[in-house]
């Protein structure tokens, strides 16, 4: 079985709303991953190299009350762009 959409909405868990770190290590990676398109609701991401690299294959990520800092965006953003050099 092939998984191109993975959803977590973690908005129901009221102690938890917004809290929640989600663990970037059960995702799908390498080059047998079919994972395309990821939606993330109500957690935190700590993008970090790694993290980065397993969300660079991506085709979507939708993000819904997940904050994230400028540095954190300006992080992912140049390494999704080395990323991109290294597969072209």
């Amino acid at each position: 079985m092939q998984v191109e959409k993975i959803a977590f909405d973690f908005s129901c868990f009221r102690e938890s709303r917004g809290r929640y770190n989600f663990p970037c290590h059960i995702l799908p990676i390498g080059k047998g991953s079919h994972l395309k398109h990821l939606c993330l609701a109500a957690c935190k991401l700590r993008l970090s190299p790694n993290v980065t690299s397993q969300l660079n294959p991506l085709r979507t990520l939708d993000l819904d009350n997940v904050p994230l800092d400028q540095s954190d965006l300006d992080d992912h953003l140049r390494l999704s762009e080395t990323y991109a050099a290294e597969t072209d």
